[in-house]
């Protein structure tokens, strides 16, 4: 698609992130824009009369805050730095309890609003998909990572053999772009999205740790690569190839980098200090 920047009136007046949102193109296209024109970015502090007390940050990811708000995630992140907050995790929860990022849980919400019937996460072969519309036998899928910087072009080319391979076995599929989630966005409620308060990897049930990918945490993600069984582990001293560590003092999972029951880092901070003062 091809714009005439000059004729966009809004150029500074209003955020980058969204003008670029209504233009279907990227917020570094926006600024790239500006700059050429010399424009000023719209100041938000002047944009918004927001108070940052009373906004849950930390406990949903910026993105969300910034839709509900209606401010730029860039933004929100800023003011929860400020205030040392650290970041919500990634994944959200759909009414069924299925893990799901921000983009798939407002998709699903908006299939339970109008009460069509689907499958979540189903596996079709051997790809999972993200949604099955049952009554017409067509397969959604979201391309969140479709013009990612580092990632897209595998992505691409990954999702181009699914989709071959789908609608080779008689299933139809249909492409929902980035651009396209402010469509489903307006028709939701977001204050009423599941959020998970604590994640639980699919792969050894445990709750707390970093979600890494595919519901798993790294550990998990790790033995799935190399081809080992998913599910409880064991935690040992003596460390065999099913079992995981775990450091006692700041959680770390890095079998490699293990003294006894700590990590390096945490066995150096409490031994070799002491050696020292000594």
């Amino acid at each position: 698609m091809y714009i005439i920047w000059d004729k966009i009136e809004k150029l500074g007046k209003i955020p980058d992130v969204e003008l670029a949102n209504k233009l279907n193109v990227s917020p570094q296209a926006i600024f790239q824009a500006r700059k050429r024109r010399n424009i000023s970015a719209l100041n938000p502090a002047k944009k918004y009369d927001i108070d940052w007390d009373s906004v849950p940050l930390g406990k949903m990811i910026d993105k969300h805050i910034a839709d509900i708000w209606g401010c730029s995630g860039s933004y929100v992140c800023q003011k929860r730095k400020k205030k040392n907050i650290p970041a919500f995790g990634m994944l959200y929860r759909t009414i069924e309890n299925e893990a799901a990022y921000y983009g798939e849980a407002i998709i699903d919400a908006w299939l339970h609003k109008y009460n069509i019937e689907h499958k979540f996460q189903f596996q079709v072969g051997p790809y999972r998909i993200d949604w099955l519309i049952c009554e017409d036998n067509e397969i959604w899928e979201f391309l969140g990572m479709w013009d990612h910087r580092i990632y897209g072009e595998q992505y691409q080319k990954n999702f181009v053999e699914k989709e071959k391979y789908l609608i080779e076995i008689g299933y139809k599929v249909k492409r929902i772009y980035k651009n396209k989630i402010n469509t489903f966005k307006e028709e939701i409620n977001l204050d009423k999205i599941h959020k998970a308060s604590n994640f639980k990897c699919r792969g050894c049930g445990r709750e707390g740790f970093k979600h890494c990918a595919k519901g798993l945490c790294g550990m998990c993600v790790s033995r799935l690569y190399n081809g080992q069984k998913l599910g409880p582990p064991k935690i040992s001293l003596r460390l065999k190839n099913e079992d995981i560590f775990v450091c006692e003092d700041c959680g770390s999972e890095d079998r490699y980098k293990r003294i006894r029951n700590k990590c390096k880092s945490c066995y150096n901070k409490q031994y070799k200090r002491k050696s020292k003062n000594k």
